[in-house]
């Protein structure tokens, strides 16, 4: 079997940095550029690094009083304000068909902001560490199977109207 991320018989595996990047841009090339799961890709993986930041930031500073809260006027402006923000400019984005990773990154960290706090929206107040903020955590559980789900269909799968197709020319199977 070959492909980018097999070596030939007979070829020295290079396991260098270099050579692991290589190989994996091959890949990359091969199989996502330019596919419909380029974008949702680049969204999940958006999604889930400012899940991780946002979660880890407001856990360092959850005891600190203004320890690095976005205060205008007094008031605090919770993540979830810049989430809307990030998925209605993503939003406008899509309607033109521009941008189409840089949407598709935007509209990821703009989701993973809303549901990090899902809780507020649905009290109106901040219950972030309150336990009906697991709500916020239920939020996420479930987008993040949605996500696994979109991420699970296999490469070169699209649907159509009337079947799967694999087939380069569009039949069905």
């Amino acid at each position: 079997m070959s492909g980018p991320l097999v070596q030939r018989e007979g070829e020295p595996v290079d396991r260098s940095i270099e050579g692991v990047r290589e190989r994996l841009a091959a890949a990359y090339d091969r199989h996502i550029r330019g596919r419909p799961v380029e974008a949702s890709s680049f969204a999940t993986i958006a999604y889930f690094v400012t899940l991780v930041v946002v979660r880890a930031f407001t856990t360092a500073t959850s005891g600190e009083t203004q320890g690095g809260d976005v205060v205008v006027g007094g008031v605090h402006v919770h993540h979830l304000v810049f989430g809307i923000v990030a998925i209605l400019v993503a939003g406008v984005l899509a309607l033109d068909e521009v941008f189409r990773l840089p949407r598709a990154i935007l509209f990821g960290i703009g989701a993973a902001l809303v549901l990090d706090e899902f809780a507020l929206l649905v009290f109106l107040k901040d219950v972030y560490w309150l336990p009906e903020g697991l709500l916020s955590g239920f939020a996420l559980a479930v987008d993040e199977s949605g996500q696994r789900t979109t991420i699970a269909v296999p490469a070169g799968w699209t649907r159509t109207a009337d079947c799967w197709t694999t087939r380069p020319d569009g039949t069905c199977l």
